[in-house]
């Protein structure tokens, strides 16, 4: 019977102490059943506590008798609590127990999960019987399970996976509040330089202080996300204070430029910004990220450090670069390449001294590629070490059969290019050793021709390797010289015996007058520094006299032939006249 419904002249029930004092088996079961029990009446008032609220919210129970049982709850958590206890199910089965933050008298809130029984009838209780399990430390340890798996253990902010969570809930808000949204993705310029060139530990500290001054760029309620290596994603949704995307990305654009000091060094990074804009058509997340993702594409293709909002008609031109992408690390994994061997002569000479491996891609509908057509793709998805290992693996193996079959070859040496990221790798040397062991290569006959970039390193990181790679007896050379902002005076200390000029520097020749006398400049400081100059990209007589006028002695190109697939370079060498190299040729 409801308490309000007692008769007056009915006596009122016994304290619940009493009450549980006289009965022992319903004192122990209701003790024992939860941390914590709180008989209410239908207005809430507590008509009886457990000795749990003083341990688990730190209150007397006596003291609390007669207070509104609901003001121990958090105002966002009270109106289903209220539900809850006050109309539970008369169905066992049917209880609901929920989760409810309460407040500790010292100010601190505890987890509790609950659950409520109707006892209004019962002559004894009359009352609500709420059953309580502090679950704080479960909750406080689900917490850090949910930071460990949302948030990037690096720079502190959301993940990919916390930031697809959050945007499909935008999205959701979007659809039903015609609100609209915009997801900001967000390419670093120039990381990779300072990631190979630095290495990686520089590299952690360029992406923890690129965070932070997203966050600082962004407004307090928007999501700032690491997405994936050096890629940031931001998620703006229109609220009263309608920021305008444009304006925080020029604030990144501002920010983001500012140099970073990184003790020895300081890094300088950009920042190339895609915009993508809720409206027909993107509406679902998949959607949204892939327009700002081909915007940033469209950024950074247009000389980097800006900011494209998307459109539909940039849509062409990424898709087609996605596609390239995905063909090419499909090639990589599969090594959908053939070696292609030139040779490079000695100028002077009758004869090829040397070949010159390098993979060319199959391409399943292009056919046959040129490296200078997806070497660049190639060096932005961060593949060049696999592709740079096994071509050296495969064109040693290769050019030791030559021996077995044209003995002749075993006068001549292999070239095959290292690029920066395969050089840096820690096993590198070990990779190389292992190499020879198996094709049976000696290492006098293998020269390594590296990226320019190994000059910007510093020493300490590339030392040890060059030291060893000379004690094992292999050569080193320096690859592309000339093709842009070459410094001369860099050659003086790089670890090289051989510079390979870039085949830019003698298109104009013999007209061009500035090309020609950079190439006799770098012919005589190389020289100068005991190093062979190897010339790429002869293409006819004319270039050839003007190369040979300015003292070089080596080169290879179309002239002779270009780069042949292996057993098409084999045939052509072994129906040349071979010619041994002259005694003071350093080219060996």
């Amino acid at each position: 019977m409801p308490a309000a419904a007692r008769h007056l002249n009915q006596p009122a029930p016994a304290p619940m102490s009493e009450l549980f004092a006289r009965d022992r088996n319903l004192a122990a079961l209701i003790h024992g059943f939860s941390d914590l029990t709180v008989v209410i009446a239908e207005d809430g008032s507590v008509r009886y506590a457990s000795h749990g609220l003083e341990k688990h919210l730190g209150r007397r129970p006596d003291a609390f008798l007669g207070a509104d049982f609901f003001s121990l709850f958090h105002p966002e958590d009270e109106p289903l609590a209220r539900v809850v206890v006050l109309e539970p199910s008369s169905d066992a089965e049917d209880r609901l127990i929920m989760a409810s933050r309460l407040q500790h008298a010292g100010g601190a809130w505890r987890f509790m999960e609950l659950a409520s029984a109707n006892l209004l009838d019962d002559p004894n209780l009359e009352g609500l019987v709420v059953n309580l399990w502090d679950v704080t430390e479960r909750k406080e340890y689900e917490g850090r399970l949910e930071r460990m798996a949302y948030s990037d253990t690096l720079t502190g902010l959301p993940n990919r996976a916390r930031f697809a969570t959050v945007l499909q809930r935008a999205c959701d808000r979007t659809a039903r509040t015609g609100r609209g949204m915009a997801v900001m993705f967000i390419d670093l310029d120039r990381f990779k330089i300072v990631n190979d060139t630095l290495g990686h530990q520089a590299g952690d500290e360029v992406l923890k202080e690129a965070a932070a001054r997203l966050r600082q760029s962004a407004p307090p309620e928007a999501l700032v996300a690491r997405y994936s290596g050096d890629e940031f994603a931001i998620i703006l949704e229109q609220t009263n204070t309608n920021v305008d995307p444009r304006e925080v990305a020029a604030a990144i654009l501002r920010r983001i430029v500012a140099p970073i000091d990184l003790g020895v060094a300081e890094a300088h990074i950009g920042a190339s910004i895609g915009v993508a804009h809720s409206g027909p058509g993107l509406l679902q997340p998949r959607d949204l990220l892939r327009a700002a993702d081909t915007a940033a594409y469209r950024a950074k293709a247009q000389g980097r450090g800006q900011l494209v909002e998307y459109d539909a008609a940039i849509d062409a031109l990424p898709m087609e670069r996605i596609q390239q992408e995905a063909e090419l690390r499909r090639a990589v994994e599969g090594f959908e390449f053939s070696i292609h061997l030139e040779p490079i002569f000695e100028l002077c000479g009758n004869g090829p001294v040397a070949v010159d491996a390098t993979a060319w891609w199959n391409h399943p509908t292009k056919g046959l590629l040129a490296p200078p057509t997806f070497r660049p793709l190639l060096e932005e998805i961060g593949l060049t070490a696999e592709v740079d290992l096994e071509t050296l693996r495969r064109s040693a193996l290769t050019f030791q059969r030559w021996r077995s079959v044209v003995p002749e070859t075993s006068l001549m040496t292999l070239t095959t290019h290292v690029s920066q990221r395969l050089f840096n790798e820690p096993d590198f040397v070990e990779k190389v050793q292992e190499i020879l062991a198996t094709s049976g290569l000696p290492p006098a006959d293998l020269r390594l021709s590296m990226d320019q970039a190994v000059l910007a390193l510093n020493q300490n990181q590339w030392a040890d390797k060059v030291l060893t790679l000379r004690l094992l007896g292999i050569k080193l050379a320096l690859e592309q010289f000339g093709s842009g902002a070459s410094p001369l005076g860099g050659l003086k200390h790089a670890p090289i015996d051989q510079v390979r000029a870039d085949s830019t520097l003698i298109e104009r020749l013999p007209h061009d007058s500035w090309d020609t006398a950079f190439l006799g400049a770098m012919v005589a400081v190389a020289e100068a520094l005991r190093m062979d100059v190897v010339v790429q990209g002869i293409a006819d007589a004319g270039q050839l006299a003007a190369v040979i006028e300015q003292g070089c002695r080596f080169g290879q190109g179309p002239f002779w032939g270009g780069a042949l697939e292996s057993e098409a370079a084999l045939e052509w060498i072994r129906r040349k006249r071979y010619r041994r190299p002259s005694r003071n040729s350093d080219h060996r």
